[in-house]
């Protein structure tokens, strides 16, 4: 993660809540970021343990119905969800158990050729990022990989800082060549 802005003060944030920020929930909840006190974070963190001792299980036939396992993706629709991922699996952990907030993202997650799940095809500029299948993306490496999590965040802090359309725009004009040159952070 490459964070262009500054993250929310803590001391803003109720500890009573999961802070997570806004967008990239893909049917559930962001699992990028979050900021949550210790009690919450056994469940946050504890994925692979619901799967192992068979809550996940009944997680999932909560939300969808015994019949969850059998289901294809087109069949999660009528739930209202994209099919399982980890953000719908975080969201099955969490929701109705915890108090979620959303805080808006100032980050973007940074293009590298090393994705060991999907095939990333080098492009020269971050505006050529394209989706070519299901399995495959093209993003200009140590760019945005997300072009639309990237807007977000420059959007939203072009809006918070005042900056002119100008700046906004240089910012994402200047992506392709100098992407993390932008950032205040560095790739976490």
């Amino acid at each position: 993660i490459n964070w262009i802005g500054d993250h929310p003060p803590l001391r803003w944030l109720d500890p009573e809540m999961i802070w997570i920020p806004d967008g990239e929930d893909h049917g559930g909840l962001n699992d990028r970021h979050a900021v949550l006190n210790r009690a919450a974070a056994e469940h946050y963190m504890g994925g692979w343990a619901t799967v192992s001792d068979g809550t996940a299980l009944k997680l999932i036939q909560e939300a969808v119905g015994p019949g969850a396992v059998r289901l294809t993706v087109e069949d999660w629709g009528a739930f209202g969800m994209d099919g399982m991922s980890t953000e719908v699996f975080l969201a099955l952990r969490l929701v109705g158990r915890f108090k979620i907030a959303r805080f808006p993202p100032t980050y973007f997650v940074v293009c590298t050729n090393g994705h060991a799940r999907k095939n990333i095809t080098i492009v020269e500029r971050w505006q050529e990022t394209a989706v070519f299948d299901r399995f495959s993306l093209a993003c200009a490496p140590g760019g945005p990989k997300y072009r639309n999590e990237f807007e977000d965040s420059v959007s939203f802090l072009a809006c918070g800082l005042g900056l002119s359309d100008e700046r906004r725009d240089a910012m994402l004009a200047g992506v392709g060549s100098s992407a993390a040159a932008e950032g205040r952070g560095g790739a976490e």
